[in-house]
């Protein structure tokens, strides 16, 4: 059956429509296309800058460490400059005191030098690993003091770090705490297998427990006399430990006489 030209002309104008509704879509799709192609463009440049301020701030904590291994490096390299004038002749008075005094000078500088080269050796220059840094410092003090008695020393302070504020203190109060231990703790009529049943012993530990750190110093020796205070002495080294516990750590202090002397240091994770 033939159409009739009405016919024809309505579906062609119907073809037409189709047409220009397909240029239409065709249209919308190539803007649409072009907009995602803009995006493309924008999101490999900001990709582009992304990674130049990438390599920029590499190059730049790079830097900062070489700035601050070398800053460590001198002042671990001054430090041991200063025990090495105080271990020259005359320094101080060749008495037993003068000797008694060169030495703690010469410990405490220790302390902190080491502090700096256990920073440099790690690369870890924020935080200090305080198992090997406090297992150091022991071994370093124990080969300081000759004694006829043969001392065991136990370090439990894996996993910890400490920032330099926190540190150094804490070595300054192991390295007195652990020295007096060694003068006093352990004389020739203390027989330690009899009287505590183990070897002499002296231990440090520190550990972290629910945003607390608690730091322990002792030994199974003599103990303290019966009337001293190690809390309000007036000793030195004492008097030291006493002020960095409270105005460094702002650390509780527990001093325990069972079996020895043990000193136990309480401090926040977060001073804030």
């Amino acid at each position: 059956m033939r159409q009739t030209n009405d016919e024809l002309l309505r579906n062609e104008q119907a073809l037409v429509n189709k047409n220009e509704d397909l240029l239409a879509m065709n249209e919308e799709l190539t803007a649409t296309e072009e907009e995602l192609q803009r995006h493309i463009t924008e999101l490999i440049r900001r990709e582009d800058e992304l990674r130049k301020n990438e390599e920029e701030l590499k190059t730049i904590v790079a830097e900062k460490e070489i700035l601050l291994s070398e800053i460590h490096h001198r002042v671990k390299n001054n430090l041991t400059a200063f025990i090495s004038l105080l271990a020259l002749d005359g320094t101080y008075e060749e008495t037993p005191a003068g000797q008694r005094l060169k030495k703690d000078l010469q410990n405490r500088a220790r302390s902190m030098a080491l502090i700096h080269e256990t920073l440099y050796r790690t690369r870890k220059f924020s935080n200090v690993d305080m198992g090997v840094y406090l297992g150091t410092l022991t071994e370093q003090i124990a080969g300081t003091y000759q004694s006829e008695k043969s001392v065991r020393t136990i370090v439990n302070a894996g996993g910890i770090t400490l920032d330099l504020a926190r540190s150094t203190p804490c070595g300054l109060i192991v390295n007195e705490l652990i020295t007096n231990s060694f003068k006093y703790a352990f004389p020739a009529s203390f027989d330690c297998e009899t009287l505590r049943d183990e070897p002499c012993t002296l231990h440090v530990s520190l550990s972290l427990d629910n945003g607390i750190y608690v730091l322990k110093i002792g030994d199974n020796g003599i103990g303290l006399p019966a009337e001293f205070d190690p809390l309000t002495a007036q000793s030195l080294g004492l008097k030291l430990v006493n002020f960095l516990a409270k105005h460094q750590l702002r650390a509780k202090v527990e001093v325990n006489t069972k079996k020895g002397t043990e000193f136990v240091f309480r401090f926040r994770e977060s001073f804030n």
